[in-house]
């Protein structure tokens, strides 16, 4: 018996490698940017010189899911509706039902930037402080002495319950990390 490749569908990678190879000046892949073969997640994350956005207009989608699930470690977040509104969920859906919330300005896909949650949207600048006790989001709410910031899984008299509250979060700080990483 043969040695096992060391690549995941060893014999479907040469097959696609070959494929790509063939052409003399260009080569166009069509792909659901939102749900990409690992072929194509693996141009695009390489360091290969690959055109992602190309085409543009109506019917054409802004970005691929580049938000990596981070409940099983190898899906990604993709933009889904619901009755109660946007939010992202897991490509490996039903395998993966793992959800987090949209950016509550432009809808777009958060990413988790040390103590912040900041949109992937490069033409918004929404920041959201997360909870470092739960991971849940910091609301600013208003009480008896005046604004304060507190968990979202705050629930009075409930089982489960962060009661976690801060009275002041630097939301410049979040902004400042999201431009230093798209620079």
């Amino acid at each position: 018996m043969p040695q096992a490749e060391a690549f995941a569908h060893a014999e479907e990678r040469r097959l696609f490698y070959v494929a790509l190879t063939r052409a003399r000046h260009h080569v166009y892949l069509v792909t659901n940017g939102l749900n990409p073969s690992p072929f194509v997640r693996e141009l695009i994350d390489g360091d290969y010189a690959v055109t992602v956005d190309e085409f543009s207009g109506p019917g054409f989608q802004e970005q691929m899911a580049d938000i990596p699930c981070p409940a099983c470690k190898t899906g990604w977040m993709v933009p889904r509706d619901s009755q109660y509104g946007s939010f992202f969920g897991c490509n490996q859906y039903p395998l993966c039902n793992h959800t987090q919330r949209a950016c509550q300005w432009c809808g777009g896909g958060l990413k988790t930037q040390g103590r912040f949650r900041v949109c992937e949207n490069r033409h918004c600048d929404f920041v959201e402080p997360i909870c470092p006790r739960c991971q849940g989001a910091m609301l600013l709410r208003n009480g008896p002495h005046g604004q304060f910031w507190g968990c979202s899984h705050y629930r009075k008299n409930a089982a489960f319950s962060c009661s976690h509250t801060e009275q002041f979060i630097d939301l410049q700080a979040g902004k400042v990390k999201s431009t230093v990483n798209a620079a």
